[in-house]
Formats: structure tokens, C-alpha cells, sequence
């Protein structure tokens, strides 16, 4: 059986290397893709993935990735997380449908310390010079404050202070060295050293977070029999069908079924005989009457999966 697959979309918030890393020694495979657009969710389906890290997306130049997606992505069986960036924003908007928030910047939006968008924003290349930033997302400068608080580099004071200043720039502009020159002028001169000295030193919110959303997703594809998600108990609706491939072609070979299997950690069922297939749909034959029987194996497929997710389960009866 070919190792599960994850497909995370990754930019400024964690290099490629370091997801590389981040799962290595695991038994799943990894395709990184970029941050997330409108559809790419979709066309990610193409893929059979066993889970979906969203981490990063596009917004402004492009439209950013649709909920509906998101949601067609779960109706077809795939675990979808989110973390530190869009991931964190979609999944403290679908937590209720099925979608799993992971890290720190998901927590906060859960429990309302942060409500705008715009917090997790930032300017970056693109992907010619590895989506580098240029700029300081404002959840990166509200956990520095609080830990440089916390290790006692700065006063309760001097952290609103800094958070303060990163709040009142736009995201396009907000970088340390100008958060530090306007933040720090009431500073002791001993106290901006400190600072300085300290940052470097500084968890960079955005990547653990990012790292813990890739290592939820490979702790779920890894399990044996995966738990904590709930997939939906019916068939996946014809859009969804249509983007996991199975109306793309309509010759219903066994190769597109065991594919589907395959991804779904499960053994493919037989491919029905002709004779079954004129008898369970009248009327149809050729290409229309496999793409039909391959409609129902993967329903089928899903179903069962949706059993082996929670077990006991109750059992979608066949049509």
C-alpha cells in the first residue's frame, strides 16, 4: 500500500526545508504546494490526499480560498487542518463543520483576542525568492510582546507599548526596526539593548504554529485507524465527485478505483461485470454506465471509511 499522502499550502509562514523536516522520519508523503486561492482546494482533491494542511493563502491580488471548498474537501473523506495564518482564519470559521484549527493564532480566534483578518497578514515574495517576508504579521508581534514580557525584557508597559505601535501600522509597513525605533523612545537605553539583543532569539509564532499543523496532519494519515474526525455519513454530491476525477474521463476502469482506495487506506472493490451494471441502471451502457458504477464504488469507499473513522458508526445502506 502506497504511504498516505498530505498536501499542505505553505509560503511565508514556514520554508519548504522546514516542513520537509518537520515531517521527516514520519511514514507519510508530502507535497507542498502554494499558499492557498480559490479552487486550489479543489484541484488539490485531484490528489487523494489522506489530510490537508492549510496553512498559508493568497488574498487581494487573487480571491482566497472559499469555504465551500473546504467543506467539499471533508465531504470527500479528506481530514483538513488549519493553522497560523488562512488555516487558522477558515478553520476557527468551519471548526463547528469538521475542519481541525491547530496552534496559538487558531486559539485566539476561537476565543475572540483576535477578530481581524488583517492580524495575520503580511508582505512577502513570491516564489522565485522562497515567499521570503518583508514584514511582521501583528500575531507575531502580540506573542513576542508577551513573551519578552514573560522573560522579563520588557515591563507590562514597554509590551503594550510595542503592540500598540504594530497595531497602528499598516501591514505593508510594519517591520522591527520601525515597531523598535517608534516603541522604544520612552525606553531606557538599557532596556532597547536588551530588546535587541533578545529578538533574534524570539519564537516566531507563525512557524511553530505551522509546524504543529503539519504534525497534526501526519499524526492523523499516520494512525492506523484514525480518530478525532468526523466525516460526513453520506455520499460526496456530484460537484465533489466531479473534482476527485471520477466524471472526468467516464471509462470507470479499475485503475481509478483502486487509486481511490488506495488513498483512502482501504482495499478496492471488484469492478462490476457489465451484465451487473445494465441490470442495476437500465438503459445506460458504455462510458455513462461505468462512470456510473464508479460513482457508487468510491460512495461505497467513502462509506466505509466514514466506519473506520468512528467505529460503530451506523452503516449508510446501499442504493
Amino acid at each position: 500500500m502506497r504511504r498516505p499522502l498530505i498536501v499542505t499550502f505553505l509560503g511565508p509562514s514556514l520554508s519548504a526545508a522546514a516542513a520537509t523536516r518537520a515531517v521527516a522520519g514520519s511514514t507519510v508523503r508530502l507535497r507542498i504546494l502554494p499558499p492557498a486561492a480559490r479552487g486550489d482546494l479543489w484541484r488539490a482533491l485531484s490528489l487523494r490526499p489522506q489530510a490537508i494542511a492549510l496553512i498559508d493563502g493568497v488574498f487581494e491580488a487573487r480571491p482566497a480560498v472559499w469555504h465551500r471548498e473546504i467543506l467539499g474537501a471533508i465531504e470527500a473523506g479528506v481530514a483538513v487542518f488549519g493553522g497560523a495564518s488562512m488555516g487558522a482564519l477558515r478553520a476557527a470559521e468551519l471548526w463547528a463543520f469538521g475542519m481541525v484549527g491547530v496552534g496559538q493564532v487558531y486559539r485566539w480566534l476561537r476565543e475572540g483576542v483576535i477578530v481581524d483578518d488583517s492580524e495575520v497578514a503580511l508582505l512577502h515574495a513570491g516564489p522565485e525568492n522562497h515567499y521570503r517576508a518583508f514584514t511582521v504579521p501583528l500575531v507575531n508581534v502580540r506573542w513576542v510582546a508577551s513573551q519578552a514580557h514573560r522573560a522579563r525584557v520588557l515591563d507590562a508597559r514597554q509590551a503594550r507599548a510595542l503592540l500598540a505601535v504594530a497595531v497602528g501600522l499598516f501591514y505593508q509597513e510594519r517591520r522591527w526596526v520601525e515597531l523598535i525605533e517608534r516603541a522604544a523612545r520612552t525606553w531606557p537605553l538599557a532596556t532597547r539593548e536588551a530588546f535587541r539583543a533578545w529578538l533574534p532569539t524570539a519564537p516566531d509564532l507563525k512557524a511553530d504554529d505551522a509546524r504543529a499543523c503539519l504534525g497534526a496532519a501526519v499524526a492523523f494519515a499516520s494512525a492506523r485507524v484514525p480518530r478525532g474526525i468526523a466525516p460526513l455519513w453520506r455520499a460526496p454530491s456530484p460537484l465533489v465527485q466531479d473534482r476527485l476525477g471520477v466524471c472526468d474521463d467516464g471509462d470507470g476502469d479499475d485503475a481509478l478505483l483502486a487509486s481511490v482506495a488506495s488513498s483512502l487506506g482501504l482495499q478496492a472493490p471488484a469492478a462490476p461485470a457489465q451484465g451487473a451494471v445494465r441490470q442495476a441502471w437500465p438503459g445506460l451502457n458504455g462510458a455513462e454506465s461505468a462512470r456510473r458504477a464508479s460513482q457508487r464504488a468510491l460512495a461505497d469507499l467513502l462509506r466505509d471509511r466514514a466506519q473506520l473513522l468512528v467505529p460503530g458508526a451506523p452503516a449508510r445502506r446501499r442504493s
